[in-house]
Order: C-alpha cells, then sequence, then structure tokens
C-alpha cells in the first residue's frame, strides 16, 4: 500500500513538474501596447507578467511615453522571458 501511494505522488510531483509553460504571444503584446493610443500605457507589461512595472507604466503615462516607446523593441524579449 505504501508502495502505491509512494508511486502515485511521484506522478503527481512529475506532471507538475514537466507542465508546459506557455509563453505570451508577441503580437498580443503588440496590440496591447497600441492601447496607448487611447490613453492606456502598461498593460502589455501585465500581460507579460511584469506586475510592479505595469504599475508604474499605468501610473506615470508609460513613464512620460519614453519607457512606453523603449518597450517596442523590448516586448519580444519579454514575452521569451516572462515573470511568473
Amino acid at each position: 500500500m505504501t508502495l502505491r501511494i509512494g508511486r502515485a505522488a511521484g506522478m503527481i510531483g512529475i506532471m507538475h513538474d514537466t507542465a508546459p509553460r506557455q509563453h505570451p504571444n508577441p503580437g498580443i503584446a503588440y496590440l496591447l501596447w497600441c492601447l496607448v493610443f487611447l490613453g492606456v500605457c502598461g498593460i502589455h507589461r501585465f500581460y507579460s507578467g511584469r506586475w510592479v512595472t505595469g504599475i508604474i507604466w499605468i501610473l506615470t503615462g508609460g513613464v512620460f511615453l519614453i519607457g512606453q516607446i523603449v518597450d517596442l523593441f523590448l516586448i519580444p524579449g519579454q514575452c521569451r522571458n516572462p515573470k511568473s
């Protein structure tokens, strides 16, 4: 009986550890970036898992739009290496 429980617990651990992680889609991140034209900055940062800078971007207008423009070049890297 102990062997069965240990084997089942091991299988659950293996299933949990090997679950594939989905990376954010850069196309969707760019679409969310375009919300800057509607007055909303930083939503793309929430999408890529960067909550703290997302809040900063919303409160400062994308750090006075300079950070928002820099993010045009950083979005692919943010989607390859999301924070979770």
